[in-house]
């Protein structure tokens, strides 16, 4: 009898170990990766990447790579510094996300699109 209980403890605590590590990042760790991989992409000096994978820009924006230039790619650059250290804002439905930067006259806002986030503005 003892040994089953022993048992049944040992199966439940695997179980709760692979559950909790198949756990869905929260969207403070999901933005927080964004900001790293952002900051990553900008210091290796491929800022086209900002506007191909990381923009979310809607269909009647006409904003081509060659348009985000070194003084844009600086200022972004501080931007996303100040909101790695800034709590984000998140909307109720947690598909937006917004970050109050000093350093910027407007929030750095971010959109949930296909699972990834990307910047509005």
């Amino acid at each position: 009898m003892m040994g089953i209980k022993w048992w049944s403890l040992l199966i439940s605590a695997v179980l709760i170990i692979a559950l909790s590590s198949c756990a869905q990042p929260t969207p403070e760790e999901e933005i927080q990766a964004t900001l790293d991989e952002m900051i990553q992409v900008l210091e290796s000096g491929e800022k086209h990447k900002i506007v191909t994978e990381y923009a979310n820009l809607s269909p009647d924006q006409d904003i081509k790579p060659e348009d985000f230039t070194n003084h844009k790619a600086e200022q972004l650059l501080n931007y996303l510094n100040q909101a790695k250290t800034r709590s984000p804002i998140i909307s109720d439905d947690q598909k937006t996300i917004r970050f109050q930067v000093p350093a910027s006259h407007k929030d750095l806002v971010f959109t949930k699109v296909d699972g990834r986030w990307k910047l509005n503005n």
